[in-house]
């Protein structure tokens, strides 16, 4: 007689939950605002909006924002040419990832 024994095997899931964050800053002209999306604490996406969009708006969020998803950290080197805008996209991006 052949007996079979059935192992069980459970099977535990992390289930990683995506949160969004949105932080604010005071750019070159005024307002930015980050919606920083997080998952399992890496950073995933960042949305920037800014109250009056500039040249240096549009470099400084070509530039930085890849970096910051790619480091996940806001620890990366400013856009030359777009300094204080970089700066308050870092800000903002650091008050969304605080909440």
């Amino acid at each position: 007689m052949i007996k079979k024994i059935l192992f069980g095997i459970m099977l535990v899931t992390t289930i990683a939950l995506a949160k969004t964050t949105v932080g604010e800053s005071n750019g070159y002209n005024g307002k930015i605002t980050a919606t920083v999306t997080t998952e399992n604490e890496k950073i995933q996406k960042i949305d920037v909006v800014a109250e009056k969009g500039n040249s240096r708006l549009k470099k400084a969020i070509k530039g930085i924002v890849p970096q910051i998803i790619e480091k996940n950290s806001t620890d990366v080197i400013n856009v030359a040419g777009a300094s204080v805008t970089s700066s308050a996209i870092k800000e903002a991006v650091e008050k969304a990832l605080k909440k």
